[in-house]
């Protein structure tokens, strides 16, 4: 019974640092949403629209329901049409 125990535990243990682990991974590969908005409306006012347009659409497609999809979406719109 004690080893039944001690297993339940480790196996435990090991899906939560492995969980863990996932989870900051996938952080570290994507930048925050704020920081591409931020990065976008800037290559917007220097009139670097292909950069704008990229990092509105990698915004969009890291950041879908976020705080800055629909503004987002306008400025995509804007430097498109510029």
């Amino acid at each position: 019974m004690r080893y039944v125990t001690l297993f339940i535990y480790g196996f435990s243990l090991c899906l939560l640092i492995a969980g863990c682990s996932t989870s900051q991974d996938k952080q570290a590969d994507t930048f925050p949403e704020q920081k591409l908005y931020r990065t976008a409306q800037d290559h917007l006012k220097n009139n670097r629209f292909l950069l704008a347009i990229e990092a509105l659409q990698q915004l969009e497609s890291n950041h879908p329901f976020g705080n800055y999809a629909k503004p987002a979406q306008l400025a995509l719109i804007y430097a498109y049409y510029r």
